[in-house]
């Protein structure tokens, strides 16, 4: 009977996280387009609009918010079908891996606002889009660690999807 209970739990959860997800990445992608919009409007130099996108494409793929994400996502994956990988040791590892991801966005964001150099309206919605995508991203990690406490109870009661 518990096995079931904590199914039930694992599904609502899930239900959860993607309608929070739904509802709020379009706005992320929402205000990130008006940034963009807004940058360019207030831009004249063609050479320098080439530039700064170039310039973000290969800064993107450097940025350690997409690591720990991905080391986080791989973990709650692999624990998905290896259940003993749901463990207190692994749920340690990933609230750690998580303080650090909270505290480098902390930092990125007073980088942010350091160092704009554009208008005050871009850097409103930027700073918007910051807020909503490290929040988003807090309800995420929270999920996450949820749904590996309920990966390890449901281990420890003999179930697995492998």
């Amino acid at each position: 009977m518990g096995t079931i209970v904590y199914i039930v739990l694992l599904v609502v959860l899930a239900l959860a996280v993607l309608f929070g997800l739904v509802e709020v990445l379009p706005k992320i992608r929402k205000l990130n387009n008006q940034v963009e919009k807004s940058i360019k409007t207030s831009m004249n130099d063609k050479t320098l609009i080439a530039r700064m996108d170039n310039q973000k494409r290969q800064v993107s793929g450097l940025n350690v918010r997409y690591g720990l994400m991905a080391i986080i996502f791989t973990i709650f994956v692999l624990s998905i079908f290896y259940a003993q990988l749901a463990n207190n040791w692994m749920i340690l590892a990933l609230i750690v891996i998580e303080v650090i991801f909270i505290m480098n966005e902390l930092k990125n964001s007073n980088l942010i606002k350091k160092n704009w150099n554009h208008d005050k309206d871009s850097l409103k919605l930027m700073q918007q889009s910051n807020k909503l995508t490290f929040f988003m991203m807090i309800g995420v990690f929270i999920a996450v660690d949820v749904f590996e406490l309920l990966f390890e109870l449901l281990y420890a009661q003999g179930f697995t999807l492998l």
